[in-house]
C-alpha cells in the first residue's frame, strides 16, 4: 500500500515544483488451502522525511520546512501547498548640495516590486542631471538614489543713487 504526501513550491516567479514522497506499507497474510480464507498482519508503517524549504533570496516561505511523519495504515494522502512572499525593503532618496546632505527622504517598498519616485527639491534649490525614476527594489543591495542640487537663483540689479549736493555760499 502506497500512501504520498506531495508538496508543491510555487517560486516567486509562479512556477511550481512539486516533490512527491512516498511511503510503502506493507502486510503479510496466510491463505488458507481449503476456504481460501486469508488471515492477515498488522500493517507495516512508514515514514516521510522532513523536507527543508529552499530559500529564495528576497522573499519568505510560508513555511520553511515539513515536517518528517509517520504513516500509519489510516494516514491519507496529503498536499503541502508553499507559496513565497516578498520581503519589505527600503533605500533612501538624498538630495546632496555638493558633498552636504540636505534632506533624505525615505522609500519603502518588496521585493521585485516597481515604485515611483517623486522628486521634490528643498526649498531654494533645484534639481540637476538625470534622475532613474521609477526605483525596482532587488533581494539586497537596494542603493540609495542620489538626487544632485543646484541652488536657486534670482537677477539682481545694484542701481545706487548718488547725490550730489552742492552748496553755494553767498557773501
Amino acid at each position: 500500500k502506497a500512501i504520498t504526501r506531495m508538496i508543491n513550491i510555487t517560486t516567486p516567479e509562479g512556477k511550481t515544483q512539486s516533490i512527491k514522497q512516498t511511503a510503502k506499507l506493507t502486510r503479510h497474510g496466510q491463505k488458507d488451502a481449503v476456504t481460501g480464507n486469508i488471515k492477515w498482519s498488522d500493517w507495516s508503517n512508514g515514514s516521510w522525511d522532513a523536507y527543508n524549504v529552499p530559500e529564495v533570496k528576497g522573499y519568505t516561505a510560508s513555511q520553511p520546512s515539513v515536517a518528517q511523519q509517520s504513516v500509519t495504515d489510516d494516514t491519507k494522502d496529503a498536499v503541502v501547498n508553499i507559496v513565497y512572499t516578498a520581503d519589505k525593503q527600503t533605500a533612501h532618496v538624498v538630495y546632496e548640495d555638493g558633498n552636504k546632505v540636505v534632506r533624505t527622504d525615505k522609500l519603502t517598498g518588496k521585493t521585485g516590486e516597481t515604485v515611483k519616485i517623486t522628486i521634490d527639491a528643498p526649498a531654494n534649490y533645484h534639481v540637476t542631471g538625470k534622475v532613474l525614476t521609477p526605483y525596482t527594489f532587488m533581494a539586497d543591495g537596494n542603493k540609495d538614489i542620489v538626487i544632485n542640487l543646484l541652488h536657486d537663483t534670482e537677477k539682481v540689479s545694484d542701481s545706487p543713487t548718488i547725490t550730489r549736493t552742492i552748496n553755494v555760499t553767498v557773501p
